[in-house]
């Protein structure tokens, strides 16, 4: 055995070695990590919003030890949610972690991008030019995208770094693919499975990630889609073990949850929402161009009538059609451009979401832009500027572009400072987007500043008649207020258009109650305890109703259901323990 100074030495050189090999990759990587850290820096502020209070904030599941396993049986993305529990056991609510956290994922994305386009400008069918700029290259689109504005709803929007995440793992897989293609050794090929099946069990548009590995193959290893077929044929077998898993898990979720791929558009068709998205896509591209008008929440409508949806249509079909005629003779540009269009396919085909649009969701399609943007400077550079000033012309015009994005980037985290300035700021560009009125209008009522929360519903209902929230929200301002008779009216609407809805449900037993008229609430209760929402405060109206309206002993087996689920409620004791001493009957051990 080699004595211990001998091994320092031997430690020594190999580390000596290794970084002065790898000097300009080392270097790339500072750069990205940098870049997303200063980009990013005021994200870190932003506090909890939307859609993280109820599915952090008020989400159960990531509060206990039960992860993952209690996510695996009925839930699409367990992988997200581990996520989000690992930040819970160990930093609580605290947003400023969740954010790190978020931060870290796009940046470790960024350098798994830099390293798939080096590795894929490294390869011997490319040219010389480029194998020669394969780090300038790889490291100016890792950078470009990595700073894009548009990226920040996947970023500083906390639950949506099931967006990030499953890039992260998307990107992988391919560059552990591309590795295992010139390589042939077995680990490349257990990585890149292992990573496409975390990436399947993060979000849905992993779907797509073994088509575009093998478009991929095609592109740059293979000469023919037979030939990457049968020569790759272990690796797309084990590729596809993340279809498998994905199709278990929709399999086991809730029937309700299964309609969509999204939180449900239940009332639209496939189709509609299929004939819809060429308009989306669209505006996709022109976002990802000129990031100038970004908006939260879009709340797209549906427009069913073709005379209006034909010209995007036949815009996005001649692309299409374009790109696949030109593949042959401009290889690399039309499989960048359709790679854009294959990882939408998911959001944007006929599997209707939440919305027809979210930001969030070309955050791995950008990718494929952001390269045609650096190769297309790399050209004009190529084609019309000198051999010696070349080089400074592409740094120059690269820099320029990501000194633009990154602060349009740091202005746009500036709105995600509170749901109230997210909300002004969507109002101020899409005044019709009732949505947002009645969002903004939740947060005021968080806040107690109920009569300015009274103002935004009432205009959010009138943009929408048909908008049950809104109704509910109301009856709750009105039911604050003292006002019981108003806060039933607003309930009953609710309920008119959506007879399922359990907070419409409590808050017309609760106005009932107000007014005296508890054997009318009862019914109201029971249904809201019937559709799920088994909160303790339901059990204690509806016994409170029971009690008083003639019926203790049915108060007192609804006050027992409620111990079996909130056994630690002294509350719900005292109150068992007050209608039993009315009824004289011997108190029991509780």
């Amino acid at each position: 055995m080699p004595p211990y100074n001998e091994l320092q030495t031997r430690l020594k050189n190999f580390l000596r070695s290794f970084f002065i090999e790898n000097a300009n990759v080392i270097f790339c990587f500072l750069i990205i990590t940098v870049a997303g850290a200063l980009a990013y820096r005021n994200a870190l502020g932003v506090p909890f919003l939307f859609d993280d209070i109820t599915q952090i904030l008020q989400n159960k599941h990531i509060q206990s030890w039960e992860w993952p396993w209690a996510f695996l049986e009925n839930n699409r993305r367990p992988m997200l949610y581990t996520s989000l529990a690992y930040n819970f056991h160990f930093n609580g609510f605290n947003s400023f972690a969740y954010h790190e956290f978020n931060i870290r994922i796009h940046i470790l994305a960024g350098i798994m991008f830099f390293l798939l386009v080096r590795k894929t400008l490294r390869l011997s069918a490319t040219k010389e030019n480029l194998r020669q700029n394969a780090d300038l290259l790889a490291l100016s689109s890792a950078v470009l995208w990595l700073l894009h504005p548009v990226q920040t709803q996947a970023v500083t929007y906390i639950i949506q770094r099931a967006e990030s995440l499953m890039g992260l793992f998307f990107l992988s897989a391919l560059l552990f693919s591309s590795q295992y293609f010139t390589s042939k050794k077995w680990s490349w090929l257990v990585a890149a499975a292992a990573v496409s099946l975390l990436a399947g069990l993060t979000k849905e548009v992993a779907l797509v990630l073994p088509l575009m590995v093998f478009f991929y193959d095609r592109t740059f290893i293979s000469k023919s889609f037979r030939e990457a077929l049968k020569n790759h044929r272990l690796l797309y077998s084990a590729l596809s073990l993340t279809w498998v898993v994905m199709i278990y898990l929709y399999l086991t979720t809730n029937p309700e949850e299964k309609l969509t791929a999204g939180f449900g558009m239940q009332g639209m068709s496939p189709l509609l929402y299929l004939i819809n998205q060429p308009a989306v896509i669209l505006h996709y591209l022109g976002t990802a161009l000129w990031p100038s008008n970004l908006i939260f929440d879009y709340e797209w409508p549906a427009v069913s009538q073709l005379r209006f949806l034909w010209p995007s249509i036949l815009v996005l079909v001649s692309w299409v059609v374009v790109l696949i005629a030109a593949y042959r003779r401009y290889r690399v540009l039309s499989f960048l451009l359709l790679s854009s269009l294959i990882i939408l396919l998911p959001s944007s085909s006929v599997i209707p979401l939440k919305d027809l649009i979210f930001e969030y969701r070309i955050y791995l399609s950008l990718s494929c832009l952001s390269i045609v943007l650096v190769f297309s400077i790399f050209y004009l550079a190529q084609r019309f500027v000198s051999l010696r000033s070349r080089q400074a012309f592409f740094i120059s015009c690269i820099a320029i572009t990501a000194i633009i994005l990154g602060g349009m980037t740091y202005q746009r985290n500036k709105v995600y400072v509170d749901e109230q300035h997210i909300w002004l700021d969507v109002i101020r560009k899409q005044p019709f987007n009732a949505r947002a009125f009645n969002n903004l209008g939740e947060y005021w009522m968080r806040q107690g500043r109920d009569e300015e929360a009274k103002k935004a519903f009432l205009q959010a209902a009138a943009l929408n008649t048909s908008y049950p929230d809104v109704y509910a929200n109301l009856s709750t301002v009105a039911g604050r207020q003292g006002k019981p008779e108003e806060a039933l009216e607003y309930a009953k609407k609710a309920i008119v258009v959506s007879p399922d809805f359990a907070i419409a449900q409590n808050n017309a037993g609760s106005s009932l109650a107000q007014m005296g008229r508890y054997a009318e609430a009862v019914p109201y209760f029971q249904k809201t305890i019937e559709l799920g929402f088994v909160e303790e405060g339901v059990f204690l109206n509806l016994a409170a109703a029971l009690a008083n309206s003639g019926q203790p002993l049915q108060a007192v087996s609804v006050l027992k259901k409620s111990l079996a689920v909130y056994p630690q409620s002294q509350e719900t004791r005292d109150f068992l323990k007050q209608i039993l001493s009315n009824l004289k009957v011997k108190k029991p051990e509780i």
